[in-house]
């Protein structure tokens, strides 16, 4: 048995993430039995539960598309670090929080990269029972257990190691 660390590499691509993100480590931190060793990108709320964010989330704000155009290199270059550090890090799970298009666009790179890490898209379970096109909480691979996480609690409603 793995009497080290769980490694937890947690993405969140603005504030919502981040708060969820922050709430998800304190939860995870009550219900492991092994320290957490966390990396990833995030704000306030994951950095006061631990997380020393890779850079500011203001770097990937933005707020209609046409913002984006000038910002894109940029965020396309946060993208591939993004990815990189977590097939370095070489994390027990990758957890993408909010954001489908930063944090997706980082986990399909990682999935073709490194594909036996598990990656976990948290979804709050309000935003999970008010969406029109939800679907069946599923687990499709089962290294979450390895992982020390417990895939059948609340805080981990939806696992998907499929590209979206």
């Amino acid at each position: 048995m793995n009497a080290g660390p769980t490694k937890i590499f947690l993405i969140a691509g603005e504030h919502s993430g981040d708060a969820l993100g922050g709430k998800l480590i304190e939860a995870l931190k009550a219900q492991s039995s092994r320290p957490l060793e966390l990396k990833g990108v995030g704000g306030e709320f994951m950095g006061a539960q631990g997380l020393h964010s890779m850079f500011p989330l203001t770097d990937l704000a933005v707020m209609s598309p046409l913002d984006v155009l000038p910002r894109l290199r940029h965020i396309l270059r946060r993208i591939r670090e993004s990815a990189a550090a977590v097939i370095d890090f070489d994390p027990d799970v990758l957890v993408i929080l909010d954001s489908p298009e930063f944090t997706h666009q980082v986990a399909k790179r990682v999935r073709r990269k490194a594909p036996q890490i598990p990656i976990v898209d948290y979804v709050s379970p309000s935003v999970w029972a008010l969406s029109s096109t939800r679907s069946a909480p599923t687990i499709t691979t089962g290294p979450t257990a390895s992982a020390g996480l417990n895939a059948s609690t609340s805080i981990v409603p939806r696992i998907s190691d499929q590209e979206d």
